[in-house]
């Protein structure tokens, strides 16, 4: 590779961006630092013991104690990842273009393979034990789906959400033609009525708390075997990003007039979507509110992304919600954004290393209590290292096979 082209795209990815979803860099940047944090206090999970992690997790102070929800940022991908899709594609048909499936596959092939192989190397490397089946179902994006399958890549199982959701995508909006809102509304309360099924059928899901689960006093299966990792319990948030496509794309002079309302609205939802789940409770007071909150945290989150996207990426803001847009749009984040899908595959072994270097040793027994600076301290050493390999990965790897993907 010329060296003037690495330069170049070094260029780009740590310049601010200029073009109409310039706030989107700050959401993605924002949305891959806190599933670093999240992973970050994680680590606490996997090196104490239950009672230990326990008293960590219920006496976080309450700005840390919003960490627990951190993991609610992969809706935010979602939603985010749906709604750039399905608005370029829409854009060209508004413009009477054909859709061309070849080229939408070809270009989304050349993006995630490459740096999935070596992920799955990396990984398998080290968690693979000679099981075909999972290693099978890890290369084809379906591990997410049987729950026997081992996932050899830790948000492999998000990844082959988005997987399938490249695959259905283009032939949702060919067979759905003009009534595709009708179709993503009626696919929306689709998923919503898949989650109370699935949520309040099992008492062990709603009469249970998320912190018996992170505590392993409940069996972590249970969760995310049946609410976490299947398909059918996270396209929503993707439903969700299509629809506000559909909005910007065809509606957009109506959401100017409420510009104001979405914001509001937008943040209002994320907030309230952050009390669930409050990580003081212990115990299940009121089982159905439980459950409410377990079936209705996650698309409340995405609605609210949804919303906060459309105000902010509409023009003639002012006030508060100007403010935010050129937050968002400023050069810091642009190369979080724009190295995000690295970023994302590969920041657990730089969390492992990280945690090592603050305890001090590579045998997790050893550590038998784990302090909030150093849940701190391991994220940021974990990000900045993330950050670096990253950088490599996408000069060296991503970028090339991107623009051969575009040809």
């Amino acid at each position: 590779m010329a060296f003037w082209q690495i330069k170049s795209d070094f260029s780009q990815v740590m310049n601010a961006s200029d073009h109409e979803h310039s706030a989107i860099d700050g959401l993605r940047a924002l949305a891959i630092l806190m599933v670093i944090a999240f992973h970050a206090l994680y680590i606490a999970h996997v090196v104490l013991d239950k009672q230990a992690f326990v008293d960590l997790v219920v006496n976080l102070p309450f700005g840390l104690g919003l960490m627990i929800s951190f993991d609610k940022a992969v809706d935010g991908f979602f939603v985010i990842s749906g709604f750039l899709l399905a608005s370029s594609l829409l854009q060209s048909q508004q413009r009477g273009q054909t859709l061309d499936f070849w080229r939408f596959y070809r270009k989304r092939l050349y993006r995630i393979l490459p740096l999935f192989f070596i992920a799955l190397a990396l990984y398998a490397s080290v968690a693979w034990k000679g099981d075909w089946y999972s290693l099978l179902l890890n290369l084809f994006f379906m591990e997410n789906n049987f729950p026997e399958a081992t996932k050899l890549i830790p948000v492999g199982w998000s990844l082959a959400i988005e997987m399938q959701f490249y695959l259905l995508l283009p032939i949702l909006l060919v067979l759905s033609g003009r009534f595709l809102p009708q179709v993503l509304l009626f696919l929306l309360a689709l998923a919503l009525l898949i989650k109370f099924w699935v949520i309040f059928s099992d008492p062990n899901l709603h009469q249970v708390s998320v912190l018996a689960f992170l505590s392993a006093q409940v069996h972590p299966a249970i969760l995310l075997d049946q609410v976490y990792y299947p398909t059918w319990m996270r396209f929503d948030p993707l439903i969700m990003g299509v629809l506000a496509a559909w909005f910007w794309v065809y509606a957009r002079p109506q959401l100017q007039q409420y510009k104001s309302r979405l914001f509001h609205l937008g943040w209002l939802l994320v907030v309230v979507s952050f009390v669930y789940p409050d990580h003081r409770q212990v115990e299940v007071v009121y089982p159905i509110l439980n459950g409410l909150g377990m079936a209705l945290h996650r698309p409340a989150f995405a609605l609210g992304i949804s919303f906060l996207l459309l105000a902010l990426l509409l023009p003639n803001s002012g006030g508060v919600l100007q403010g935010l847009k050129r937050g968002l749009s400023v050069r810091f984040w642009r190369s979080w954004s724009e190295m995000v899908f690295p970023l994302y595959l590969f920041h657990f072994p730089m969390l492992a290393i990280a945690a090592v270097a603050v305890f001090g040793t590579t045998d997790p027994k050893a550590v038998s209590q784990v302090h909030y600076w150093q849940v701190g301290l391991i994220f940021v050493l974990g990000a900045v290292l993330t950050w670096l390999f990253s950088l490599v990965l996408h000069l060296l790897v991503e970028k090339p096979f991107h623009r051969y993907g575009r040809a």
